[in-house]
């Protein structure tokens, strides 16, 4: 009798969890003299090819991305804490970066290789990061052309 109630539990929880959105913001728009440029990245994966991935920073999502999505996002200079997760509700991969007026950064986005494992325990995936970023040097415009945009809103500053 016991054991049913831990299994309800966690699959209350588990249930729970999972029903968290994305809540897609719009990004206030930088002055021309304050405008970095980040283009962030979705690499195909069938690890998690199923799940949207939430890009953001600084706790406010931006955009979703799903396999081979791409986003090109204008952002007034300073510190940010970068951030991917899943559209369910697992822990956000975060990335500090520093962003300069007329800065072109690049970050690419990917499936957690550990994932695999997790298939079999699935309260891992919201105990750990599905999807993880790095800062890497821009990809050409013929790897970038093989990539879906996707536009983000912004708002008057």
């Amino acid at each position: 009798m016991q054991k049913i109630k831990i299994i309800s539990l966690l699959l209350f929880i588990t249930i729970a969890v999972g029903c968290a959105p994305a809540r897609i913001v719009s990004i206030p728009a930088p002055a021309e003299n304050e405008k970095s440029t980040l283009l962030v990245y979705r690499e195909s994966a069938f690890n998690a090819g199923g799940v949207g991935l939430i890009f953001g920073a600084d706790s406010r999502d931006y955009v979703k991305l799903g396999n081979s999505d791409y986003s090109e996002i204008e952002l007034k200079n300073g510190h940010y804490k970068f951030f991917v997760r899943s559209d369910q509700a697992d822990k956000p991969y975060i990335l500090a970066e520093e962003l300069k007026a007329g800065d072109k950064k690049c970050l690419k986005a990917y499936a957690n290789p550990a994932n695999l494992g997790k298939a079999l325990v699935p309260l891992a995936y919201y105990m750990s990061h599905t999807f993880l970023l790095e800062n890497i040097e821009c990809p050409s415009e013929e790897e970038l052309s093989k990539y879906r945009k996707v536009p983000v809103k912004y708002t008057d500053a």
